[in-house]
């Protein structure tokens, strides 16, 4: 029988959020308005937001103290040269923004990182950022990306950082909600993804998240 008492999800003394592609664009369906800054965007890696959801479901549960959100300069959406360069436009600065202005998280649960516009510079920058901290802190440092990305995020990891983070995958932290589900399925269909073969993995994870992991009997 299934076991459905709901279950408290895994604790972390940070988790590093990573940015998704942003790319300015005039036909971009989501406004950028701060200070000086007035323009739009999308974000073609993950159009339903599941990154930030995944936060906003880590920080409601109340099982992270802070979040790390690395990301650098942004690229047009025509011919991908980087047209925003100043820090205030920066993607981790887009990402706070989203965050306190749509999910409702204090600003105070968030700090920025700025880093180069890739995964190696995100990594880089962020294990400069916790290189102070002691093996213990360490320990419950998580990393936060899609499904698709975590892999390679995890191998880049081992090869520029001596950061050892838990993976978090955002899909999988989602897949409890109904509608959620059905946009996760919905993304992976439209990216033409093998979605029947990724979804077992990604209820795997969630399962590890809640502490219901159970190995498949070889």
């Amino acid at each position: 029988m299934e076991n459905t008492t709901p279950q408290k999800l895994a604790t972390y003394t940070a988790v590093i959020v990573l940015a998704p592609i942003i790319r300015e664009s005039p036909q971009g369906r989501l406004t950028y308005q701060e200070g000086v800054f007035n323009f739009h965007y999308l974000v073609p890696n993950d159009p339903y937001e599941f990154r930030y959801k995944a936060v906003k479901k880590l920080f409601d549960a109340g099982v992270a103290e802070r979040f790390m959100l690395v990301g650098g300069p942004i690229r047009n959406e025509k011919n991908q040269v980087i047209v925003r360069e100043e820090v205030e436009a920066l993607a981790c600065h887009i990402m706070k923004y989203t965050l306190t202005s749509k999910y409702e998280i204090p600003a105070a649960a968030m700090h920025t990182v700025s880093s180069r516009p890739n995964t190696i510079g995100n990594i880089t920058a962020v294990s400069e950022e916790l290189k102070a901290r002691d093996s213990q802190y360490l320990a419950r440092v998580g990393v936060l990306t899609n499904f698709y990305h975590l892999p390679r995020a995890l191998r880049l990891f081992h090869e520029h950082s001596i950061l050892r983070p838990i993976p978090i995958c955002a899909e999988s932290l989602l897949m409890s909600d109904e509608m959620e589900h059905e946009y996760i399925r919905k993304f992976y269909t439209e990216q033409g993804l093998p979605l029947i073969l990724g979804q077992g993995e990604i209820q795997g994870l969630s399962d590890i998240e809640k502490g219901t992991y159970t190995p498949r009997i070889a």
